[in-house]
């Protein structure tokens, strides 16, 4: 199943819905504080920005998610394939202390993960009546990395049975110019994702190639929105922007 996600009316807030026990949020520009060309609303911690202002963004999407903020944990993202569970009871780490990941696991209530992206995909993934979920960044990288097929296994491991999964906004096949090399390597790895630009040029689509891997995983209740980062000007894009803040994709699991 494919279908649009709900979009809330909150400044800043692009994505917002409820599976069972599982909260999915994705932010895009305007969520809390900051100023231009970084924010408002940016919550990365590794683009420069006050690190106060980031932990005071990261507490207005703790409150989106309904958790509170030292139990909102994020990762930094280093483009590979590690995934990690959040640590039951302990404090997430502050803006800077991130543990390296490109995933992360939910499997304690009133917790929550989240990713950032300023053109890679937001995944987040959910099973709703076991009260499990994960927030994965997949980029280029990750996609040929095999980053969602570690969530998906280490959600199974934790007890996780019928998987659901939302993308968020990404860059589209239409933007994402690549050489031809580079497009037929991530072809290779992940089937699927070629594509080609209005340009007719070369390009490689991360939604259309996770879709693919989650299908051979046994994911097929998908929800994409099919917005693009770089054709949006209310989501951040480093591909159109270079110098710009980072939105979060997050997960929370309620009581």
């Amino acid at each position: 199943m494919t279908s649009p996600p709900t979009r809330d009316g909150r400044a800043g807030v692009v994505v917002d819905v409820t599976w069972g026990r599982v909260r999915l949020v994705v932010t895009g520009r305007g969520l809390g504080a900051g100023e231009p060309p970084l924010g408002p609303g940016n919550v990365g911690s590794a683009v420069g920005d006050d690190p106060a202002t980031v932990a005071a963004n990261r507490g207005v999407l703790a409150g989106v998610l309904g958790v509170a903020p030292d139990r909102l944990y994020f990762v930094r993202q280093v483009h590979g394939g590690r995934v990690l569970a959040v640590p039951s009871g302990s404090s997430a780490p502050g803006p800077g202390d991130e543990p390296e990941a490109d995933g992360a696991v939910v499997v304690s209530a009133g917790h929550a993960a989240a990713v950032t992206a300023a053109d890679c995909l937001p995944l987040l993934l959910a099973d709703p009546g076991a009260g499990l979920a994960a927030a994965v960044h997949v980029g280029r990288r990750g996609l040929v990395a095999g980053v969602a097929g570690d969530a998906v296994r280490l959600l199974a491991d934790r007890g996780a049975g019928r998987l659901r999964a939302l993308l968020g906004p990404a860059v589209c096949g239409r933007c994402y110019e690549v050489p031809a090399a580079m497009r037929d390597e991530v072809e290779a790895a992940a089937p699927g994702s070629a594509a080609v630009t209005r340009a007719g040029t070369p390009a490689v689509d991360i939604a259309a190639g996770v879709r693919r891997q989650l299908a051979g995983l046994g994911v097929d209740d998908v929800r994409a929105g099919g917005r693009c980062t770089v054709e949006d000007p209310g989501l951040f894009s480093h591909r159109r922007d270079r110098v710009t803040g980072r939105m979060a994709g997050a997960v929370a699991v309620t009581a």
